[in-house]
């Protein structure tokens, strides 16, 4: 008698195996479909989740997903889904014609765009067209070094990357941080954050890089700034991150701090001390009702080959409601995704 779930029979027709074949030999395909692709590809083979994900070096469950997904929405499923939070009013196609406007055409009065121009040229406000470039990274004046993919997946790749910036999903928040120790600096750095999101207000904001050990009362000037941000609505949340131990406690004692940005891996890789001694600091903040968010989880590349054992490592803590690391890539960023999801 057979134990557990029973797993859905996969077969495909010859027009859905083309086409999966098609995404995964397509070397402009969206990395992530192109793994979806094979993962069906493999179950169509008959064997079992398990084995998939043993061969593929993926998670049961996210080979279990992709499965139940093609099983039940076919080829539509392995898409991306829509993104939560309201609907974004502007849509996929009034982006791309911005790009291609910006990318393929010149004003007639100027050698190069400007937002105001391409606002009119476009029917797009003028705040929008700086989101979406900024997204892309583009600066009409050097217009000459860019060209729009040829990828069949490309306007899936503006809703992922341009999205946030037009519409926010209600679970999603933005931290920056800010390295001024100037109280008009911070002003500067508020109204710029804000201006370049195209936001009213900006989630978290960290004083960055503090080193001594007397930080919160040297920089009071500075931290004001944030608290009338905060009574005023601009930001949600205000905190540091430190790289000193010093300056680790004294972010641990004081009130102000909301949020704090924590380096931490299990072998003390450009930590502000041993791993033990910084984690009984993050239990005295987590006591006073901080958040902790933690960063240098791969220890800046030392612990590259041991990446399932630092992911495990911070998630075993107890100590963080989150931490960042940084990807080189999208193989890798999947990479990291997955085997975040096994740990």
């Amino acid at each position: 008698m057979a134990l557990g779930r029973p797993i859905p029979t996969l077969h495909l027709s010859r027009e859905e195996r083309e086409t999966l074949e098609r995404w995964v030999r397509r070397p402009t395909s969206a990395q992530a479909l192109s793994q979806r692709a094979r993962i069906v590809l493999a179950c169509a083979q008959g064997i079992s989740n398990t084995q998939v994900a043993q061969q593929m070096h993926l998670s049961q469950p996210t080979v279990g997903k992709w499965r139940d997904r093609f099983v039940a929405q076919r080829l539509d499923g392995l898409r991306d889904e829509p993104r939560p939070g309201a609907p974004r009013k502007i849509g996929d196609a009034e982006v791309e014609r911005a790009l291609t406007l910006t990318l393929e055409e010149r004003p007639s009065d100027a050698t190069h765009w400007s937002t105001r121009s391409m606002a009119r040229r476009s029917g797009l406000s003028q705040s929008a067209v700086g989101r979406i470039w900024r997204a892309f990274a583009l600066q009409p004046h050097r217009a000459e070094t860019f060209q729009l993919s040829k990828d069949p997946l490309f306007i899936e790749k503006v809703r992922d990357i341009v999205g946030l910036y037009l519409n926010p999903p209600d679970k999603a928040l933005v931290m920056t941080k800010s390295d001024t120790r100037d109280p008009a600096g911070m002003k500067a750095d508020l109204d710029r954050y804000r201006r370049e999101l195209g936001a009213d207000y900006i989630d978290i904001v960290l004083m960055h890089c503090m080193m001594e050990g007397d930080w919160t009362t040297r920089y009071r000037g500075t931290m004001d700034v944030l608290s009338e941000a905060k009574e005023k609505g601009i930001l949600r949340a205000h905190g540091c991150s430190c790289h000193t131990l010093e300056a680790l406690r004294a972010a641990a004692a004081s009130p102000w701090v909301e949020v704090d940005l924590v380096r931490m891996n299990p072998v003390g890789a450009y930590m502000d001390s041993d791993p033990e001694t910084v984690a009984g600091v993050i239990q005295q903040m987590r006591a006073s009702g901080k958040g902790i968010v933690g960063m240098k989880i791969l220890g800046q590349g030392k612990l590259r080959h041991r990446q399932s054992e630092a992911l495990h490592y911070a998630l075993s803590l107890g100590l963080l409601d989150a931490f960042t690391i940084g990807a080189a890539s999208k193989d890798e960023q999947m990479d990291l995704i997955n085997r975040i999801a096994a740990a």
